[in-house]
Order: C-alpha cells, then structure tokens, then sequence
C-alpha cells in the first residue's frame, strides 16, 4: 500500500499534466483558427453579380417580401458587411429590409449606411426610413438615386433602421392608444399603429451575432416569421445567405391548420 500511493500519485499528475497540455493546445489552435478566419474575411471578395444573384433567386420557389436582421453585440460595427446582405437581398427581389439593434446604433450611423449604400444603388432606389415615437410619422426618410431616368422608374427597396423603442416600445405605445380608443379593436388598427404600417411582415429574419436572441425585434409582426441565426455577419458568406432562402423556398407554412 505504501508503493502504491505514491505510484497512483505519479499517475494522476501525469494524467492532469497530459490533459491541460492537450486543453492548452486545443485553445491555441482554436484562437489561430478564428485568427485566420477573420483575415480571410478581410481579404477575401464578398461581391457576387447581379446576373448571378438574379439567376440564383430564379431557382426558389418564393422570395420573401421582407427580411429582417437583427444585429447584436460587436456586429452592429459592420456596416459594410451589412450594406453587402443588403446588395444580396435587392439582388433576390426583396423589397423591403429591416435593421434592428437594440440600442439604436445603427440609427446614429444612418448617414453611413446611406452612403455605403449609395455605391450599389444601381437600377435601385433606396428610401432609408428611421421612426419617431409617433407612428403615424416617419422622422426622415432619404431617397439614393434618381427617381426615374429616361422614363425608366427604378424599383423601390424599403430599409427600415430599427431600435427596441420601434419593437417592444412601439407595441406599448400601441396598446395604450388602442385603450384610450372607444371603437372595436381588429388586427387592421393594430397594424395602422405599427411603424411598419403599410408594410408586409417579415417572412424571414436573420439573427447576427451571439447569444442568439432577437433582442425585442418587431414583436407582433414576428409571429409568423422564419428565423435563421448566423454567429458572426464579417463571415456571413454569400452561400450561406443563399443557404437561408433556400431553406424558406422549401418551408411549408400552414398557418395553423
């Protein structure tokens, strides 16, 4: 017995040294992997055609309307990145793009965006729309492009820049004005009151960043809304993007029945 207590001594600290090596390692390879993942995203071209974009959309059976995406954490500093799934959306046809981040981030970088978008706004005009806390009023709405050109009218695409004040806050409001009202209450007048009245519901939405969550992103317009998450939007890839309406062309919704 007492040969064996040192000898089982020996080995546990062998074993605990082998094992926090490996963990060591593990760790080191892992921090080299994301290294090298990020600089492939720097220096790698996101740009695809519009031939390709136009043809790639031909083969879904559907397009969604609308698409959301909610930004969360660092990844609301990407604003290229952004701008670029924006290009990818425009490409498939969408017609109207919701931006959402909690904190209103985007909102403060709209001149940013606006000027990001400029440099793809060929054949598009994009009406970029922020809120205000009445929602029958639109705070400033800014137009990228010519209205009509050679009697030519450029599609319209909708680029709504979101905060938790335009989510939850905007269903609070909404409730407190349908409770000063005497009149019945059907989904019509809930829908005039939203910000995104006049507007179709998102069919799809794409969460960018971690933890998943949506962060109080539109509440009552999600209901029925597809979700997709990607971890990071500097390595969304475009094939993962096509990946996201491939899988909604592919989606059977029932609506309840």
């Amino acid at each position: 017995m007492d040969i064996l207590l040192p000898l089982f001594q020996l080995l546990y600290f062998v074993a605990h040294f082998l094992v926090s090596l490996a963990l060591s390692v593990y760790d080191t390879f892992h921090d080299l992997h994301r290294l090298l993942l990020r600089i492939y995203a720097c220096i790698k071209p996101m740009d695809v055609s519009a031939y390709r974009l136009q043809a790639d959309a031909a083969l879904l059976k559907k397009i969604p309307e609308h698409v959301g995406i909610v930004v969360i954490g660092h990844n609301v500093n990407y604003i290229s990145h952004l701008v670029t799934v924006i290009n990818w959306c425009v490409g498939y046809g969408v017609k109207y793009i919701s931006l959402y981040d909690a904190y209103g981030i985007l909102k403060q970088n709209k001149s940013l965006i606006v000027k990001s978008l400029g440099s793809i706004s060929c054949g598009v005009r994009f009406n970029v729309i922020t809120h205000s806390f009445d929602c029958h009023q639109v705070k400033d709405c800014v137009s990228i492009g010519s209205r009509s050109e050679n009697g030519y009218s450029y599609p319209q695409v909708i680029v709504n820049l979101l905060s938790l004040e335009d989510g939850k806050g905007n269903l609070v409001t909404v409730a407190r004005r349908l409770c000063d009202g005497t009149t019945e209450i059907d989904q019509n007048m809930v829908d005039n009151y939203l910000v995104t009245q006049g507007q179709p519901d998102p069919e799809v939405v794409i969460t960018a960043g971690k933890p998943v969550t949506i962060l109080g992103f539109l509440p009552w317009q999600l209901r029925l809304s597809e979700l997709y998450e990607v971890p990071y939007l500097n390595r969304f890839e475009y094939s993962e993007f096509r990946t996201v309406f491939q899988r909604y062309s592919k989606c059977e919704q029932r609506w309840g029945k």
